[in-house]
């Protein structure tokens, strides 16, 4: 019975269950708790609210090099309290990703 269990004691018992149904099925081990990563810092470091954790890119800040530019749509938001001016390094991704490739 489920019906008076708050959020945190099902996601608690959904837990339990499949880290079970993993370890007897797959014999694989998973973490005792899950990873949680709360909303905000999951859009602040990755620009989405279900980031790849597979894939190490981070945003990279960029609002202190762009606030004295002269290029306004970069300026703009790098001088706004609320903006903000970020970017995707992607190692050596120069050398491989076409304009179209980038563009897309």
């Amino acid at each position: 019975e489920t019906t008076f269990m708050n959020e945190a004691e099902i996601t608690g018992l959904v837990e339990v269950m499949i880290r079970r149904l993993f370890s007897e099925v797959l014999e694989v081990e998973l973490p005792d708790p899950f990873p949680r990563m709360p909303f905000a810092e999951a859009m602040h470091r990755f620009g989405s609210d279900k980031p790849d954790l597979r894939i190490p890119l981070e945003l990279v800040e960029l609002s202190d090099v762009m606030g004295g530019v002269d290029f306004k749509v970069f300026a703009g938001p790098a001088q706004d309290p609320q903006g903000r001016v970020v970017a995707l390094r992607v190692p050596q991704g120069g050398a491989r990703l076409t304009r179209k490739e980038i563009d897309s």
